[in-house]
């Protein structure tokens, strides 16, 4: 039979455990970190430079839309550039009045025109009272006790809980170093 003592080593397991990797994370996010800086400058100005020079392409394409009658398009250094027609799309500023349309006009087709969406909404659903929810067909569903494993340091934990679910989706084909 698990005794208290018992699950408090394994807590001191699985703490030391978590504090090595917490290091180990942390210390993988601070040379990020350097690198990220180390570059950042750089990243933002072949940004700015890749913005303006596409804004120069397209004023300079926008001005010359006659060259692209045909061909439409063309591949210069690995880029096409030109015109493209861009899909049709529908508009309507008021869908209720368009689906009674449908419903008055081209009745025969309203099942293919028009989809309805009937879905209970959970958070009011909530605030009724238990006779009630009866009533309608909705079952209260208690709450149950689960294993709670959290640690309360919580600096790190989103980078930590990423790379604990990045490592179980690893198939196990790397050694995980020591």
């Amino acid at each position: 039979m698990t005794t208290m003592n018992d699950i408090e080593a394994a807590t001191k397991a699985f703490a030391d455990a978590r504090s090595t990797l917490v290091d180990r994370t942390t210390a993988l996010r601070d040379e990020l970190e350097k690198v990220r800086r180390k570059h950042l400058r750089g990243i933002r100005k072949a940004v700015a430079d890749t913005k303006a020079a596409q804004t120069l392409l397209t004023n300079r394409i926008d001005g010359a839309r006659e060259l692209f009658e045909k061909p439409r398009s063309t591949v210069f250094h690995g880029v096409k550039v030109g015109l493209q027609k861009s899909k049709d799309t529908l508009e309507w500023s008021d869908s209720r009045l368009v689906a009674e349309r449908v419903n008055e006009l081209l009745p025969e087709q309203r099942d293919t025109l028009i989809e309805v969406t009937y879905k209970p909404v959970v958070g009011a659903l909530m605030q009724l009272d238990a006779n009630t929810l009866k009533s309608i067909g909705v079952r209260q569903v208690p709450g149950r006790d689960s294993i709670l494993i959290k640690p309360v340091d919580g600096g790190v934990e989103k980078l930590v809980t990423a790379l604990l679910k990045e490592i179980d989706q690893v198939e196990g084909d790397e050694e995980v170093p020591a």
